[in-house]
C-alpha cells in the first residue's frame, strides 16, 4: 500500500469517527476497504496519537470522547529548496 493510500484511509476514518458513522469494525472494514484486523491497527495507532476513542454499543460506532484532529504535511521553507 503506497503512503498516499494510508494517509486517505487516515483521514477517512477519521472522518466517520466525527460523523458517528463507523458501524461495527466489520462494517467500517468494508467502508475503509480493509480487513478488520486492520481496522483494529489503524484505531489502535490512533489512540497512540493521543485520540480517545470509545464505541457505542447504542448506536453501533466508533466516536472521539473529546476533540481530536489529525494533520498530515510538513511545511516547506525557502531553505528547504535547493537551487
Amino acid at each position: 500500500m503506497t503512503f498516499i493510500k494510508q494517509i486517505e484511509r487516515y483521514l477517512h476514518l477519521d472522518q466517520l469517527i466525527r460523523l458517528k458513522s463507523t458501524g461495527t469494525a466489520d462494517c467500517l472494514a468494508l467502508k475503509l476497504n480493509i480487513s478488520k484486523s486492520m481496522v483494529y491497527i489503524y484505531l489502535r495507532t490512533l489512540r497512540e496519537r493521543g485520540a480517545i476513542i470509545k464505541f457505542s454499543t447504542q448506536y453501533k460506532t466508533y466516536y472521539y470522547v473529546r476533540p481530536f484532529s489529525i494533520a498530515f504535511g510538513r511545511s516547506i521553507g525557502k531553505e528547504d529548496w535547493s537551487l
